[in-house]
């Protein structure tokens, strides 16, 4: 079977490590995918820092006002799990493990929802760079309305 770029642990490591490789590798894929967007990012050098990136968002497009977002990058598979993410980050940004979709959750919708979201529910925020061209209340309250 040829191989893709979705293929995933086939060098059995990633469990060995209990997943802080693929952690790392999601990390960097999400900070590569938003450089070739545009978007300036920084990867937090800290690794028990309470964010893994910054990123520059904007409040109304791109001439507008920018923003620095502290971001979590979290694994995820059919749902995205929030219990231990801390809310002093501003941004969430589930990693689908097999296809490599970006969820982006504002930390201020964590009031709003359990615990635990299946992605089904998330559609509206999957690969929605809008977010980060939006960056204000009114947008995102909108936005919120949708889930």
């Amino acid at each position: 079977m040829p191989r893709t770029i979705f293929d995933l642990d086939i060098t059995d490591r990633i469990a060995k490590l209990a997943g802080n490789i693929l952690g790392n590798a999601h990390e960097h894929y999400v900070t590569a995918i938003l450089m070739r967007l545009g978007f300036d990012v920084a990867i937090s050098c800290i690794s028990s820092s309470t964010y893994d990136l910054i990123i520059t968002a904007y409040e109304n497009g791109v001439n507008s006002a920018r923003q620095f977002l502290k971001t979590k990058i979290i694994n995820c598979a059919k749902s995205i799990n929030f219990g231990a993410i801390k809310e002093q980050n501003d941004l969430i940004i589930g990693v689908k493990k097999d296809t490599l979709d970006l969820y982006f959750v504002p930390t201020a919708l964590l009031k709003q929802i359990r615990k635990s979201k299946s992605l089904k529910h998330l559609d509206c925020l999957k690969n929605n760079w809008d977010i980060l061209l939006n960056w204000r209340e009114i947008y995102l309250n909108e936005l919120f309305k949708k889930l």
